[in-house]
Formats: C-alpha cells, structure tokens, sequence
C-alpha cells in the first residue's frame, strides 16, 4: 500500500505557559527510549492493518487514541470532524493538531493534548503516526457519509426514523446514567392533507421543509432532531427540564403559526400541535414516546395549533 506524503498533513502547535513543564531535556529522553521512535515502514503497515480493522470512525479513533497515548503521555486525544467548529477543551493544557487529507480531501482534525509542551522529535514521531491512520480514517469516514445518507431524510435534511432509533437509544442511555434531563417534542402539522388535497404534494413538501425551517432555527444543535413520519417531527431535548421544554414547545408553537409562504400567488398558513414529556424513572424509548404520542393526541384532540405536556 502506498503510503501519502507528509505534504498532505498540516500541524500547527499553541503553547500553553499556564501548567509546569517538563525539562526539554528529560521530554528527549523519554522519546528516545520510545519503541515507535524510529518507524519504520513495517512498523507503520503493521499500524495500518490493525487500525483498517475498525470501520467505526469513533471506534478508529479510539483504537489509535489507545496506540498512541502511552507514548507520548497524552492526557487527550480529540478528532473533529470536517466543518465542526466546536472548541477543543483543552482546559489550558498544550495541544497539536493536524489537519487531515487523504486523496485531495478533508478528513477533519487531529488534537493531542497534554500538560506540558511537545517538542520538534514528538512531533516527527507523531506525524508518522499519522502516516498509519490516513488510509484506515479516509475508509471510515467514507462509511460515515454513506450512514448518515442512509439516516437522513432527503427532503428535509433532518435524521430519518433510522437515525432517530439510535440517537434515541443514546440519548436515554446517557440521561439514566448520569441523571440528567431529557424532554420530547412530539410535533404533527394540523391538517397537512387538506394542504396536500388542494394545493399538492409540491406545496406540501414546500411546508414540511418551512417546518424544518422554523424548529431548526428554535433548538441547539446538540438536540436530535428527526422526520418521524409524513408529516410528524420529533425533538430530543437533552438537559431540558419539563418547563424548559413546555416554554420552548410554545415559542415553536407560536412562531410557526406566525408565519406564512407564499406559493404561486397563494398565501399558505398552517399551525402545528405538540406533545411535550420528560424523561421518568425506568424510562425506555417505548415509554417516553408513548407518553408524548399521548400528549400530542390530546393536543390535536382540543382543537390543534396548541402545546400539551404529559
């Protein structure tokens, strides 16, 4: 397997003058007595091999987190993904990070992280390192986007019902250990056949994408969002109280109704009723969905164009 050119491989350093620091001389040392610190070719391959053996990405970078690590006494190993722009916590410690590409195409970030400085001869030994993953990473990343094609829901960019059953499992998995609020709204648009009926199914995916429009622009990124039907949504709320999610369901509620399209010379309104629950005890998916499924029911039962919490 031909190995890419170091030329592909960007690092930048920030230092940090706010922890103690090893002696160059002692970090040196230690390097030195590094088995990796001369890698050579077969030693590079045989990284490859074991790491193409996770397609995973997360699962990758964990199995490289854990080769490279004990080497150079990191603290942290944290990759981003292209186009995530959330900061790295490095909590003050000295990082390195690399760029990533493979074939003329962006892979993400690298960050090492620890608590004192690197120098010249770990960075050297961390860029042959990197050497190892690039073929492994750029395979599971290409795995990554065609499962997040495969969960996405073409028309509205948001998750599928595939990808909500694993976010969904996720998220309850991580509220339950570590008792944390999670809340779900529950969303269903009042009357989407007659839209559909009068001014057709063009019209009415026009609406289900000014739906998604309008939730997306009221919710954090780090909630799930997801299509859960024709014209049903569904919104996990992590860290989300009962009243944080009641108060946020409203102001949906209210902002949806607010606004209008206008589509060939007609001006098209619709409203959407919500189902609001949280998280209880023993909970599992099944649960909490049934309890917002429930609320909605009601809500479209009173009248539509309003918000019931269960």
């Amino acid at each position: 397997m031909a190995q890419p050119n170091l030329s592909v491989i960007h690092g930048k350093k920030t230092d940090y003058n706010t922890v103690p620091e090893k002696s160059s001389s002692t970090i040196i040392k230690r390097v030195e007595k590094q088995k990796f610190f001369q890698l050579d070719k077969t030693t590079l391959t045989e990284l490859t091999n074991r790491l193409h053996s996770y397609i995973e990405i997360n699962m990758l970078i964990g199995a490289f987190s854990d080769e490279v690590k004990p080497i150079l006494e990191l603290d942290d190993l944290s990759y981003k993904l292209p186009g995530d722009e959330t900061p790295i916590k490095n909590k003050g410690r000295h990082y390195i990070s690399y760029n990533l590409s493979f074939n003329k195409e962006n892979l993400g970030e690298l960050f090492f992280i620890r608590r004192y400085r690197f120098v010249e001869k770990e960075a050297e030994i961390i860029e042959k390192l990197i050497i190892a993953l690039l073929s492994p990473i750029y395979n599971a990343y290409k795995f990554y986007e065609v499962s997040q094609l495969a969960q996405t829901d073409p028309l509205t960019g948001t998750l599928n019902r595939m990808g909500l059953e694993k976010s969904f499992s996720r998220e309850i998995d991580l509220a339950h250990r570590n008792k944390t609020d999670l809340s779900v709204l529950l969303f269903d648009i009042d009357h989407f056949k007659l839209i559909n009926d009068y001014y057709g199914h063009h019209t009415g995916d026009l609406v289900l994408q000014e739906m998604t429009k309008q939730i997306n622009q009221c919710i954090r990124t780090t909630d799930v969002f997801a299509r859960f039907g024709g014209e049903e949504f569904i919104v996990l709320l992590n860290n989300t109280s009962r009243s944080g999610a009641l108060l946020l369901a409203e102001r949906i509620r209210q902002q949806i109704e607010s606004t209008h399209l206008n589509i060939d010379n007609n001006k098209i309104q619709y409203t959407t009723s919500i189902g609001v629950t949280s998280i209880q005890d023993r909970d599992d998916k099944e649960s909490i969905f049934k309890r917002a499924d429930s609320a909605l029911y009601q809500a479209k039962n009173n009248g539509r164009n309003r918000v019931v919490l269960n």
